[in-house]
């Protein structure tokens, strides 16, 4: 949410991205507190602090080029454009599913690279191509779920078939989890329960945007 904040406004871009950059260094040092609190690995709050950023920084590609390629902007109902003209303008389902489909298709993609990524690239082991792909798929998988909750119409509609490309998402991550790690670290609940929190998250704050009278429109 903090880097779709970033791309579509609703403030100006000298605003946005200071404040969004502070969203981030919240959950960091939430992180850092924890840690102190539980005495846990000093590395954590780091590595959090840089996986956080990559996501971020991930997430600037395809937002802002829906923000320049569509002209997609968060505003207000009383700052929209007419009716007349407002269907032309308006980013709809059919928008959301061409964007999902390319989604579907960056994840299918990555998870046949990963079946090869230990024969091509040895030093890496087994694992990490796993955890990087998971990574990236929580970042890809979330991009539906945002638009869809913004969307000026039929958002309820549009978030129903956002949830359910990402449980499937989450179906398909399951067993690559098992088949690659066998160790200590994240299991199978946590996959699920990330996925699902993640989501909580974007629709509680698209529901706060939506009682504010935002919406992801055209222009």
């Amino acid at each position: 949410m903090a880097a779709a904040l970033t791309a579509f406004g609703p403030l100006r871009l000298v605003w946005r991205l200071p404040l969004s950059l502070l969203w981030l260094l919240s959950l960091a040092g939430a992180f850092y507190c924890n840690v102190l609190w539980y005495r846990g690995p000093d590395e954590i709050p780091g590595t959090i602090a840089a996986c956080l950023a990559g996501q971020f920084l991930a997430l600037q590609i395809p937002f802002w080029g829906l923000a320049i390629g569509y002209g997609l902007r968060l505003r207000h109902c009383e700052n929209t454009v007419p009716s007349t003209h407002r269907r032309e303008l308006q980013f709809g389902i059919r928008e959301l599913m061409i964007i999902t489909a390319v989604v579907a298709a960056i994840f299918g993609a990555g998870r046949l690279a990963i079946a090869v990524a230990p024969s091509l690239a040895p030093q890496m082991g087994r694992e990490t191509p796993i955890f990087i792909f998971l990574a990236a798929a929580a970042v890809m998988t979330s991009i539906p779920l945002v638009l869809a909750a913004l969307l000026p119409r039929l958002a309820l509609a549009a978030v129903i078939l956002a949830m359910i490309f990402m449980s499937l998402a989450t179906v398909s991550e399951v067993p690559l989890l098992s088949n690659f790690h066998t160790g200590p670290g994240p299991d199978i609940y946590h996959i699920i329960a990330i996925n699902a929190f993640t989501a909580a998250w974007i629709l509680s704050l698209a529901v706060i945007l939506r009682i504010s009278g935002y919406r992801l429109t055209r222009g």
